[in-house]
């Protein structure tokens, strides 16, 4: 996936303007908070190319999955721009200060091995097996307690901004929350009981 198709865009003579700054604004900030803010967990399935806005794309999701094949690139700068999807708030935070500087400043490109060992990848499957992986994973998540996904995914997009006493008082307020919910009551139930619980999001 990438992101602006630079030949259409320079065939109708790109041009910073309302109709551009709107689609900027509205269509790929919003697809990017649309994922961010997802109460679930949300999985990135990468086989080839991530480049530009695709690259952001893969970054806004909680975890990226992918082939053998693939390639991440922070692409703008090769093109004489920057960022447009977040990169540069969400690529220091999944890899360090250093390398994000290196990516962003540069354009490399990163393969899927190197991708894994600077920890821009969760996994890397060969292509043949990236759709199974993918789909148990979501498949696994998919049986786990909304509620606590929601309160993590929320706690941990907060903490990055914040401090640890903020951090902690967030987390005791979710889990004072989550002691009360029918979902701790099953999972404890399920444990008790020897079996996979079966949370339903209250």
């Amino acid at each position: 996936c990438s992101g602006l198709d630079l030949k259409d865009a320079m065939r109708r003579g790109l041009k910073s303007g309302p109709e551009l700054e709107r689609g900027l604004r509205e269509d790929f900030h919003g697809a990017i908070k649309a994922i961010i803010e997802c109460d679930r967990p949300t999985i990135a399935a990468v086989d080839g190319a991530a480049a530009g806005f695709g690259c952001d794309l893969a970054l806004a999701c909680d975890l990226r999955i992918v082939s053998d094949r693939a390639v991440f690139g922070e692409i703008f700068v090769k093109r004489g721009l920057m960022p447009d999807g977040g990169g540069t708030w969400l690529l220091p935070r999944i890899i360090g200060l250093g390398r994000a500087f290196e990516l962003l400043l540069t354009g490399d490109l990163v393969r899927a091995e190197e991708a894994y060992r600077i920890g821009l990848a969760n996994r890397v499957v060969p292509q043949a097996d990236l759709i199974t992986v993918v789909t148990e994973l979501s498949e696994r998540l998919a049986k786990g307690p909304p509620l606590v996904h929601r309160l993590v995914k929320r706690s941990v997009y907060t903490g990055m901004s914040g401090d640890l006493a903020s951090a902690l008082e967030r987390e005791a307020t979710g889990q004072l929350q989550l002691l009360g919910s029918e979902d701790f009551r099953e999972g404890i139930m399920a444990f008790l009981e020897k079996r996979e619980p079966s949370f339903r999001g209250n």
